[in-house]
C-alpha cells in the first residue's frame, strides 16, 4: 500500500487547502482488476473521506470472467495470477480468498479460446495462427 500513501501525498501536497469541497472526489479510469484494485486500496487508506467513482464503459472487472457450459462454471478470463504479487495477496486475504487448482473429474484436462459464441481453440486441435 505504499504507493497510494505516495498517491495521498502527492494529492495532499498539491494544493487541497485550497479546495472548499467536504469531500475530495477521484476518478478511477477502468474497472478491471486495476482499477477495482486501486478503488479497493484507496477506499481502506482515505475511509469515508473521499468519494470514488470508476468510469468503465464495460463491464466491471475487465477480463476476469466466468462462462457456464453444461452446467459447469469455467474461469474464461485473466486466468495467470503471479503468487508473489503482495497486492493480490492482501486482496485474497481481505476477502478470505483461497488458491485452488480443482479440476473436475468428468472434465478433460484442456485448454481452449472462447470469444463468447464458440471456442476458436481446443488444446492443439487447432493451431493458433494458422488457417486451418
Amino acid at each position: 500500500m505504499d504507493y497510494l500513501f505516495r498517491i495521498f501525498l502527492i494529492v495532499n501536497l498539491a494544493g487541497l487547502e485550497f479546495c472548499t469541497c467536504s469531500k475530495l472526489r477521484i476518478g478511477i479510469v477502468g474497472g478491471g482488476i486495476g482499477g477495482t484494485s486501486a478503488c479497493y486500496f484507496l477506499r481502506e487508506l482515505l475511509k469515508d473521506t473521499v468519494d470514488i467513482d470508476v468510469y468503465e464503459p464495460y463491464e466491471i472487472g475487465g477480463r476476469l470472467a466466468t462462462t457456464q457450459v453444461a452446467g459447469l462454471q469455467y474461469e474464461t478470463g485473466g486466468s495467470i495470477i503471479h503468487e508473489d504479487n503482495r497486492y493480490v495477496r492482501q486482496l485474497m486475504q481481505a476477502f478470505n480468498l483461497s488458491k485452488t487448482h480443482r479440476q473436475p473429474d468428468n472434465v478433460p484436462n484442456r485448454f481452449g479460446l472462447f470469444d463468447g459464441a464458440e471456442a476458436e481453440l481446443l488444446n492443439g486441435e487447432r493451431n493458433v495462427g494458422s488457417d486451418e
